[in-house]
């Protein structure tokens, strides 16, 4: 499920057709293990659809809502008005042009809640769903981050028509017609660096690729620590180098996929939807993160925080149901996959039956009869395929001190070297890298800007 990137496929002249999502925008299991008892909430989306059907699960707290709902939509559009870069004039215009912004920066989005005097813990699960797609719980995120991907999604919340590898297929095409060039099965061992900035890349192989720029959207400690260098970082910007060594990095996950003979077995249970979650409580994000922390696996049949898609199958294809835990850890998997790959297997096999247990008991029963194919990813994967230590799946964690003004820079110390992060997800993976294009053609296209604006990249 993606928001509205419409502008940025116009602006790169990319048609895709989408589906949007509005009375099937996200469900929520919540459930009890003790009872087996199972309540679901069912969140829409479309114009105000969202807001009334959260007002109309929660009466009791409607007028508590409803300022809550109100504030976040003026802040969320004052985020229209921030820059990526700010000097010191952009500064002076945000405290004028975005308070609510500058009020909140330091907010987790707990404290957030607070301020409107929400305490609900249902309420507070339905919100943990836009802080869990970005790997925190409420009280660790950012609270400028949940609100931008609520109020992101609220206005638009959509998958490609076909297959969702459309979207980066068409880019791909595109960028090859505009002359781009892409080499695979190529890694990259080192950035080479000089007194006057970045030169180029040398690859694994030992050939050398020139160049006087160079975006890195890997893993930021990754690029910065084995790729340039900690010593030549410390010599270049020492402040930079201790902000960098204090980043934090986000939860890895464990993924089940899975291939369904029978479109109806998840149809009948209501499960295709943008986003769903089943989960033993509210507190069960705020339960498992801090043994993410500790490199801990925690997560049981009693304390579980479960993510899961279903898209709609076209009518030549089978549906795929996706299974993700979060947060987990790289814990041992790494170690395992490495030095015992038969005990690795084994556990991958016993902790995917662990998912496939929940979703049968409370959302699909007979689910395994109808499981044709399963494909398993643990953290050793994410570690393998994105060369993060960590398996992060998103990066740097948007905890406050880590986002917004505190973030790292998209200009690193290094001349010519561009790190750019500015959320989570295809929106903010597309808007992260024109903001290095804007960068890199002096303000032509996004104008300093945070976010991008069709009419602003035309005028």
């Amino acid at each position: 499920m993606i928001s509205n990137i419409s502008d940025m496929l116009d602006y790169f002249g990319v048609a895709v057709d989408f589906d949007e999502f509005t009375h099937d925008f996200i469900r929520v299991y919540k459930v009890d293990p003790a009872t087996d008892k199972v309540r679901a909430f069912e969140l829409y989306t479309q114009g105000e659809a969202f807001e009334e059907q959260l007002i109309k699960l929660f009466p009791a707290d409607a007028a508590k809502l409803r300022r809550f709902f109100d504030y976040s939509q003026a802040m969320f559009d004052e985020i229209y008005g921030l820059k990526y870069a700010p000097g010191a004039r952009d500064i002076l215009e945000m405290l004028l042009n975005c308070p609510k912004v500058v009020r909140n920066r330091n907010k987790t989005f707990s404290e957030y809640m607070k301020m409107f005097g929400i305490n609900n813990p249902d309420i507070g699960l339905m919100f943990q769903v836009f802080s869990g797609m970005c790997g925190l719980p409420n009280d660790r995120i950012a609270a400028l981050l949940t609100v931008g991907v609520m109020y992101s999604l609220r206005e638009k919340a959509c998958r490609p028509r076909g297959r969702f590898i459309e979207l980066p297929q068409k880019m791909e095409k595109r960028y090859r017609e505009l002359g781009g060039q892409m080499l695979f099965r190529s890694e990259v061992e080192k950035i080479i660096v000089d007194e006057n900035g970045v030169r180029g890349v040398r690859l694994k192989d030992g050939s050398i690729i020139r160049s006087w720029n160079i975006i890195s959207t890997i893993d930021v400690k990754l690029t910065m620590e084995n790729l340039v260098g900690l010593e030549i970082l410390r010599a270049l910007n020492p402040g930079y180098a201790a902000k960098l060594d204090s980043v934090r990095m986000t939860t890895s996950t464990f993924t089940v996929n899975l291939g369904i003979d029978d479109a109806s077995i998840l149809t009948d249970h209501a499960l295709p939807c943008g986003y769903g979650v089943v989960t033993m409580g509210d507190d069960a994000y705020q339960k498992l993160f801090p043994s993410f922390e500790n490199n801990e696996f925690k997560l049981s049949t009693g304390c579980f925080y479960l993510g899961y898609s279903c898209p709609p199958p076209s009518d030549r294809e089978k549906p795929v149901l996706s299974l993700q835990a979060v947060p987990v850890p790289v814990n041992n998997w790494s170690r395992l996959r490495n030095a015992e790959p038969g005990i690795y297997q084994q556990e991958k096999e016993k902790a995917a039956d662990m998912l496939i247990n929940i979703m049968e008991t409370y959302v699909v029963p007979d689910l395994r009869n109808h499981i044709t194919v399963r494909d398993i990813s643990t953290p050793a994967t994410y570690v393998r395929y994105s060369g993060s230590p960590t398996g992060s799946i998103y990066d740097m964690a948007s905890v406050p001190e880590n986002f917004g003004p505190h973030r790292l820079p998209v200009v690193t110390p290094v001349k010519g070297l561009l790190a750019p992060k500015f959320a989570h997800g295809v929106f903010g993976a597309m808007n992260s890298g024109l903001q290095a294009v804007d960068i890199l053609l002096d303000g032509k296209v996004m104008h300093g800007n945070s976010r991008f604006k069709l009419t602003a990249a035309k005028s």
